[in-house]
C-alpha cells in the first residue's frame, strides 16, 4: 500500500508598510521572523502613501527604498544577498499585490504577509480585506508593549482563521493568521522617528548608522 506523501511548500514572506524611514524595530521583526520560519525568498514592500493613515511628513519612495536598501545590506551575514528583494508597486491595492504574485508564483507556494498589530487593527479599513486570506497567510506581531486590540468584526475574522502551531505555514498556501504573542518585536515607530528628527533630538539610536548618515546628507524629513 502506497501512502499519500504531506507536500511541504516552499514560503515566501511579504513585509509590507510605509518604511518612513525603515528601523531597528523592522529589522527586529524580521530577525525574528527568519529564525522562525525556514523562508525562500522575503519581498519588502514599501507604500506609496497610505490613504488610510494620516502622515506628516513623507519622503518619496526612491529614498524610502533606498533606505531599505542601506538597512538590510549588512543585516546577517549568514543571509544569502538574494534572500531579500525590494518590490514597489505605486498603484496596486493589497489585493492587486498578492494577485501579482499568485500570478507570478502559483498556488503551489505558501505566501506570508507580515504586519504588526496596529494594520491588523484597522484591516477592515482596507479595500476587499476580507479575500485577503484567499491569498495568503498572516503573521501578526504585537506593537508597543500593548495587548491585541481589536474590533468584534476583526476579533471573529481572526478567531475564525487562527492558528497556533506555526508549522502549518509548510503545508497550506494560504487561509490563516498566526499572532505572535511572545514578545514585542517593535517598540519603535517611524513617527516617532521623524518628531524627534523635527525637534532637533537623538534618534541615530533607533536606525542603523548608514541610514542616520543617509537622512542627514539628504536633508529629509524636514517641515516645509
Amino acid at each position: 500500500m502506497i501512502k499519500n506523501k504531506i507536500k511541504v511548500f516552499d514560503v515566501f514572506g511579504i513585509f509590507g508598510g510605509t518604511f518612513n524611514p525603515i528601523h531597528y524595530g523592522h529589522l527586529n521583526i524580521i530577525n525574528k521572523v527568519i529564525k522562525m520560519i525556514r523562508f525562500k525568498q522575503i519581498i519588502f514592500l514599501p507604500n506609496y502613501k497610505p490613504w488610510y493613515r494620516c502622515i506628516n511628513i513623507i519622503e518619496n519612495i526612491e529614498h524610502r527604498i533606498k533606505m531599505i536598501q542601506l538597512g538590510i545590506k549588512n543585516f546577517n551575514p549568514y543571509v544569502d544577498k538574494n534572500f531579500f528583494k525590494i518590490v514597489f508597486h505605486k498603484h496596486y491595492s493589497i489585493i492587486e499585490t498578492l494577485f501579482f504574485y499568485r500570478k507570478k508564483y502559483g498556488f503551489n507556494q505558501s505566501l506570508i504577509f507580515i504586519l504588526g498589530s496596529d494594520s491588523l487593527e484597522s484591516i477592515n479599513k482596507w479595500i476587499e480585506w476580507e479575500c485577503i486570506l484567499n491569498f495568503c497567510h498572516l503573521f501578526v506581531f504585537p506593537r508597543y508593549k500593548k495587548k491585541y486590540d481589536f474590533n468584534q468584526e476583526i476579533k471573529c475574522w481572526i478567531k475564525k482563521n487562527q492558528i497556533f502551531d506555526i508549522n502549518i505555514f509548510y503545508f497550506l498556501p494560504f487561509g490563516k493568521i498566526y499572532l505572535y504573542d511572545k514578545k514585542t518585536l517593535c517598540n519603535i515607530s517611524s513617527t516617532e522617528i521623524r518628531n524627534l528628527k523635527i525637534q532637533n533630538q537623538n534618534y541615530y539610536y533607533k536606525i542603523p548608522y548608514s541610514i542616520f548618515c543617509y537622512i542627514r546628507k539628504n536633508e529629509l524629513f524636514i517641515k516645509k
